[in-house]
């Protein structure tokens, strides 16, 4: 499959499309056929090797991809070939395929396009951690989302 591959980890624009492996699903795991991905900033931590997680090189960067499931791991059960889904993983999105585990998959409604469900799965995730986990923000209370002009930031305000 193509990909861009991280060799070692450095400024984004050293990080080359290239061949790299086919990803096989395992017994929990569901492989993916990309039709769009994700960029966000923790993406761009992770090229450079500033994010907190640090896979071995070479690897497959990326965390959020929407597309179609081609195969299913054998203990697989909320998903089969031919359904759309998006999916949030630590690395692997900026390829042609992707294997996600079966609980970081999810099932894409009939309405929305791939390139929405790509962009949307870490800033609304993001967002929610924010305002309900962190903030524990309740019914009645008022919040001032500052810099709303960003993908998370727009994510609060809806």
């Amino acid at each position: 499959m193509r990909a861009v591959v991280v060799h070692e980890f450095g400024p984004i624009g050293q990080h080359k499309l290239e061949d790299f492996p086919d990803p096989v699903p395992k017994d929990d795991e569901v492989l993916i056929d990309v039709h769009a991905i994700g960029i966000n900033f923790p993406d761009t931590l992770m090229l450079q090797g500033l994010y907190q997680t640090r896979p071995d090189c070479p690897f497959v960067p990326g965390r959020d991809a929407a597309g179609v499931v081609t195969a299913v791991g054998s203990n697989v059960t909320r998903f089969k070939p031919g359904d759309r889904v998006m999916a949030q993983v630590v690395f692997g999105a900026y390829g042609e395929k992707l294997v996600s585990p079966e609980y970081r998959v999810f099932p894409m409604p009939a309405s929305l396009d791939f390139v929405s469900a790509a962009g949307m799965i870490t800033t609304y995730n993001t967002a929610y951690v924010a305002v309900a986990l962190r903030g524990n923000v309740g019914a009645g209370q008022t919040v001032l989302i500052t810099g709303a002009s960003g993908g998370v930031g727009l994510a609060m305000v809806e």
